[in-house]
């Protein structure tokens, strides 16, 4: 027994030594090199405890640029807002391998999203879906007349998920409980999966078809960022089992049957009909659906949480709307056939909802700049590079840093958000922050909406694009930085927001949805961040909360 302990601790020690012994060494010309007390680990849980704690400390020790050891990864950690723009021209820096492995990591090999021939491997014909796939989707996510037709179809899918998910539990004057994330996971999987994928007309075949898919989904999505963190799934039987049966599932989808098939998921089936890429196809219609409410379910939670508890935020909206709608050339109907949804007396009709376009959700500048101010408090997303050579990095300071290939650099989207000198009071919500009006200084991070009259408020109000750190401007696209940076931020950012405005709407339009208050009548402050997820976009709540919702 003895003798066998003894060789444990032996082994131990030698790969303790090993680590040690091998463990990297700072260069010439490289930024500071973080000390770790475990080896391969390196700062995971320091940084998986408090990242924005963490990388300020390190940055008041080391400077805005420094290198740290993370699960095994050397990322090059830039803290200075100002390099965002420095690295997104750097042409050494990719990010294709990146999401390549995450895809596979995800959903398994073989697939055709940024996968082209690995290192040392000859293109094949089969290699030309790796380019063709993400042409797809950023044509079918991004243009302006594919979002015009899905902002359409949005109107018919929202008041459809709404009455699955409230039916008879909800009637004018009887409030029901329900949990708010529980909520938004159900109705958002709901838009997706009925707005990309195409719906029944039967309600009650659409009601199986959209619960039976939700059950697999999320039995998958629960311990998903496992498998990102390169857990291997055989380590995760339960996930493991939901993600063959999500298989199973798309796979045999009869797209004849569904009406309102998108254009991405029509073309996306288009692309490789054959039998032999059906496997291919079916990893690539799971990631679609993964990543399209992966950060859409959290930004609806806390938008509605916040908007909840600001009543002037929500009084604003519901007032911009108000005038938008009166001002509009668009026709609003009020009849009450609903295609493919139930009505009754009881159940509004949301014939608003239904009637919205896209040019006017545009116009509601107060709900974007409250879904804006969301994604800012609760962003956290990593946007990693792998440097694909070695090369020297000029920052904004004028400091150059050499970066060998195959290092990684790192920038943490807080690093913008939370930066007091480009808004003000960044730990506050508030929602009129991405507002300014003509004239406005703009440099400023706040405007008051408050004493403006309603006609002024919906016709003098733009969105604010100007931010500044230390004298030079920052770009709204890098003043928010949640759906990443650059060529290669979320293709589908732009519907996933569509999709939060209108069930934003929908709510406080039709229906009285209020926090429900403990037992001495305070309503709930905001609920921890659950940091498993972190680093994927917006961070989802690590405790639930309660919400009353009645129909008006």
């Amino acid at each position: 027994m003895a003798s066998y302990v003894t060789a444990c601790l032996f082994v131990i020690s030698l790969v303790i030594a090993v680590c040690y012994a091998f463990q990297r060494r700072r260069r010439k010309g490289e930024p500071p090199l973080v000390k770790h007390g475990i080896p391969f680990v390196g700062a995971a849980f320091d940084f998986g405890k408090d990242p924005t704690g963490y990388l300020r400390q390190m940055q008041r020790q080391h400077g805005d640029v420094f290198t740290i050891k993370l699960a095994g990864w050397t990322q090059h950690v830039f803290m200075n807002p100002l390099d965002v723009r420095k690295l997104e021209k750097s042409k050494f820096l990719d990010i294709k391998e990146i999401l390549r492995d995450f895809v596979s990591r995800m959903v398994g090999d073989p697939h055709r999203i940024h996968a082209g021939p690995r290192k040392g491997q000859q293109t094949s014909k089969e290699d030309a879906h790796g380019h063709l796939i993400p042409r797809l989707i950023s044509t079918n996510l991004r243009g302006s007349v594919p979002l015009s037709q899905l902002c359409s179809s949005c109107g018919r899918v929202v008041p459809r998920a709404l009455w699955h998910a409230f039916e008879r539990k909800v009637m004018r004057g009887k409030p029901e409980k329900f949990q708010l994330h529980e909520l938004c996971k159900s109705l958002i999987f709901d838009v997706t999966y009925n707005l990309l994928f195409g719906t029944l007309e039967s309600d009650d075949l659409y009601k199986e078809d959209t619960e039976s898919l939700y059950r697999e989904f999320y039995a998958y999505h629960k311990d998903s960022a496992l498998l990102v963190d390169r857990i291997p799934i055989h380590f995760l039987p339960h996930t493991k089992r939901a993600r063959n049966n999500l298989f199973k599932y798309l796979s045999e989808l009869d797209w004849s049957k569904r009406t309102d098939v998108s254009s991405l998921i029509g073309d996306l089936v288009g692309v490789n009909p054959k039998l032999e890429f059906l496997q291919e196809r079916t990893r690539h219609l799971l990631i679609i659906l993964w990543s399209a409410q992966a950060n859409t379910i959290p930004a609806l939670f806390w938008c509605l949480f916040y908007i909840l508890k600001n009543p002037d935020a929500k009084a604003a909206i519901r007032e911009e709307l108000d005038y938008t709608l009166k001002s509009s050339s668009t026709r609003f109907e009020t009849n009450n056939n609903s295609k493919g949804c139930k009505t009754n007396e009881d159940f509004p009709s949301m014939q608003i909802i239904r009637s919205l376009d896209k040019t006017t959700i545009d116009k509601l500048v107060i709900l974007d700049s409250c879904v804006r101010e969301v994604m800012r408090m609760t962003g956290s997303s990593l946007n990693l590079r792998l440097a694909v050579d070695d090369a020297t990095l000029q920052t904004a300071s004028g400091s150059s840093y050499a970066i060998r290939k195959g290092d990684f650099t790192m920038y943490y989207a807080p690093n913008t958000h939370m930066d007091s000198e480009i808004f003000e009071s960044p730990n506050e919500f508030i929602y009129d922050r991405f507002i300014s009006r003509p004239g406005e200084d703009a440099t400023s991070s706040m405007s008051d909406c408050s004493e403006t009259s309603e006609p002024e408020r919906t016709t003098a109000l733009r969105p604010k694009s100007r931010f500044y750190k230390q004298g030079q401007r920052i770009s709204a696209s890098q003043a928010i930085m949640t759906f990443g940076y650059g060529k290669t931020r979320c293709p589908g950012r732009h519907i996933a927001i569509i999709e939060v405005k209108m069930i934003i709407l929908s709510l406080i339009t039709y229906f009285d949805v209020t926090l429900a208050s403990d037992e001495k009548g305070i309503p709930p402050e905001a609920p921890d961040f659950d940091l498993r997820h972190l680093g994927f976009g917006v961070m989802p709540p690590q405790t639930d909360i309660d919400v009353t919702v009645a129909s008006k």
